[in-house]
């Protein structure tokens, strides 16, 4: 019954994906003085680290879509949603809306499948959990009463070869893929995660 349920779970995703690629957009695309007086507003609030980048995505045309925040020179903010890398000569504005989430509705949607693996599914089977939560751990050691005691729960947290694979290493394969996915975005302006 699992495969079955799998199955559909990603065909309603991707039906649902698929839909929402032929949605209209909220607002019309800038185009001829106002493309380029937006689009020359953004790279010189790039230059000067006034445009704040919040999110990105690739959408069906492959071209990296880009929600940033621009503060103006008078302290006030608009949201605009680039095409392009934001630290490319050729990034260009498609429109400027009140706020990021209004910049997202009006913006091309991402595409269905994954950035790093367009294959891969959310609802196929991970691998086995952890047997033992770091909350079980953290008590271990504030009960702890010999050396050996925190250095077994410590063995936990980085065993790399054992059957539930520590924490630690699965902190270290989750950093790498929050790179690997920031370095596929085609860019240096995102960080993997805002205000950090």
């Amino acid at each position: 019954m699992w495969p079955l349920l799998v199955m559909w779970a990603e065909h309603t995703g991707t039906a649902c994906d698929l839909a929402d690629q032929h949605r209209a957009p909220a607002a019309a695309a800038l185009s001829g003085d106002e493309l380029r007086e937006w689009t020359e507003m953004a790279r010189a609030a790039r230059a000067s680290g006034r445009l704040d980048p919040y999110e990105s995505w690739y959408d069906a045309n492959q071209r990296l879509i880009t929600i940033a925040v621009l503060q103006h020179e008078d302290e006030t903010y608009t949201a605009v949603a680039l095409a392009g890398d934001p630290d490319s000569p050729d990034v260009q504005v498609l429109g400027h809306y009140w706020d990021e989430l209004e910049a997202i509705d009006a913006s091309p949607p991402p595409v269905p499948a994954g950035v790093l693996h367009p294959d891969a599914s959310r609802y196929a089977e991970s691998g086995p959990a952890p047997e033992v939560s770091f909350q079980v751990l953290i008590q271990e050691v504030r009960e702890a009463r010999r050396q050996s005691d925190v250095a077994e729960a410590s063995e936990t947290v980085a065993d790399r070869y054992g059957t539930g694979r520590g924490q630690l290493v699965r902190l270290e394969e989750f950093v790498s893929i929050c790179a690997q996915f920031a370095q596929a975005l085609g860019t240096s302006t995102h960080s993997v995660s805002r205000g950090v």
